[in-house]
């Protein structure tokens, strides 16, 4: 007659136990006979990284040197003429908009912003019988303009002066 066999019975707590403890040293074991790794080789991103920071070093280099290539050629500077002729222009706009003010008002106005100029470098002074004067500094002079100067050849000679300074 066959044996009837019986169902294992369930491990108990101590035996789990020992069994993990004996898994667990045996892991260890088996770490300790393994030999030492030997060094490994450098990951591929160390080359990236210093591809990257020499390409960011040789551009702060050449921002840095600002060559013609990049920041394109120098203006060469204004001579006092050129300065001269440039406040010239720019006062020759403010009379147009002080006389504009003044004939449609009939009196000059007080101030240099009544006519919307914000240029603080142009000094406005109101004269006798509506009349007015204006300056302004260009380098080391000064360039003034009256209402009842002849702007005609004021214009005439500031436009032939800037003309010249693309000539050279």
């Amino acid at each position: 007659m066959p044996q009837k066999k019986t169902p294992p019975s369930a491990p108990t707590a101590r035996s789990s136990k020992s069994a993990l403890l004996e898994a667990a040293n045996q892991a260890v074991a088996d770490n300790k006979s393994r030999p030492a790794p030997g060094p490994r080789p450098a990951p591929r991103r160390t080359a990236l990284r210093g591809l990257l920071g020499a390409l960011l070093v040789g551009s702060g280099a050449t921002l840095v040197a600002q060559p013609a290539w990049l920041v394109g050629p120098t203006l060469p500077s204004e001579t006092p003429a050129i300065r001269a002729a440039t406040a010239t222009m720019a006062l020759v706009a403010v009379v147009s908009q002080l006389q504009t003010y003044q004939s449609a008002n009939g009196h000059p106005p007080a101030t240099l912003r009544d006519v919307g100029v914000a240029d603080s470098a142009i000094a406005y002074r109101p004269l006798a019988d509506g009349d007015f004067e204006l300056s302004m500094r260009a380098g080391d002079s000064v360039v003034s303009v009256r209402a009842t100067d002849s702007l005609k050849t004021r214009i005439g000679d500031a436009i032939r002066t800037l003309q010249g300074r693309t000539a050279r």
